[in-house]
């Protein structure tokens, strides 16, 4: 990916995800960096094994492997399989959401990632500081020690600017919906789905009401629907909420009830494989 560096450091003024979500209590004194030891080298899996871990984390509930599954990820090419996805920026975004419910494991993420690969220490430079801004200089400035020339000055300009909600992200484009899944895949919370779900218009909306005249919004929402079934079929969490949501309309909601039949469909002929 040769927009890795460049976007996943402007992700956190334009994509940044779960500053709301961080706990609100006072932080608690850090470490001083000379005082903490360096980690151990990571354990490299399979690029499958990796991908499997971030499908079902919410599940899983693993968040020490973190550092393990990432670098796995990163030396297995998923970083690059799609030339034209952010996907940096969306493990970023899943990262930060996993870190802002287990902000004990922080220092360790940063202790992992000082040894990890350039692309993997962008990623966990954004997470740490999405997931507890207040605590991030330390972090930022003990990873951006171990970075290149080219990464470690993005990642300093980081130390005191607030994230911005992921919640509160327009859906203009297509990737946006990436990053509200990846969210999904750490904490398994429905709000996600249900912000994806929004872009589907209900029956009582007109074209014109609904912005499908504007090609660029019948875009995201023929994204939004194939998202939704994929995820579906994959996280019978997902298909139980949508079947709740169209059982709630009290009406015929056609695009979300064909989107639940593709969706028990490709999950019978390929069940999912969950932990």
């Amino acid at each position: 990916m040769t927009t890795s560096r460049a976007v996943l450091l402007t992700v956190p003024l334009l994509l940044a995800a779960c500053g709301p979500e961080s706990p609100q209590t006072a932080p608690a004194p850090e470490t001083p960096a000379a005082e903490r030891a360096p980690a151990a080298p990571v354990e490299i899996v399979p690029l499958e094994a990796a991908q499997r871990w971030m499908t079902y984390q919410y599940l899983l509930n693993t968040p020490e492997k973190a550092p393990s599954m990432v670098e796995s990820f990163v030396r297995g090419g998923g970083h690059t399989a799609d030339p034209d996805a952010n996907a940096l920026g969306v493990v970023g975004a899943f990262l930060a959401r996993l870190g802002a419910m287990h902000p004990e494991l922080l220092d360790d993420w940063i202790a992992a990632a000082e040894g990890l690969s350039p692309a993997s220490q962008l990623v966990f430079a954004y997470a740490v500081w999405d997931a507890e801004p207040a605590r991030s200089g330390a972090r930022l400035r003990r990873l951006a020690a171990s970075m290149t020339e080219e990464d470690a000055p993005g990642t300093l300009e980081l130390i005191g600017q607030p994230p911005v909600s992921m919640e509160d992200l327009p859906p203009d484009n297509p990737g946006v919906l990436d990053f509200w899944w990846a969210a999904f895949l750490a904490d398994g919370d429905t709000k996600w789905v249900d912000l994806v779900l929004a872009i589907i218009p209900t029956p009582d909306m007109s074209v014109e009401e609904a912005g499908l005249n504007d090609p660029a919004r019948l875009e995201v929402a023929r994204a939004a629907a194939w998202s939704l079934t994929s995820n579906a079929a994959q996280h019978p969490r997902v298909l139980d909420h949508l079947r709740q949501r169209q059982a709630e309309m009290q009406a015929d909601w056609p695009t979300v009830a064909e989107i639940i039949r593709a969706a028990e469909a490709a999950a019978a002929a390929n069940p999912p494989d969950l932990p």
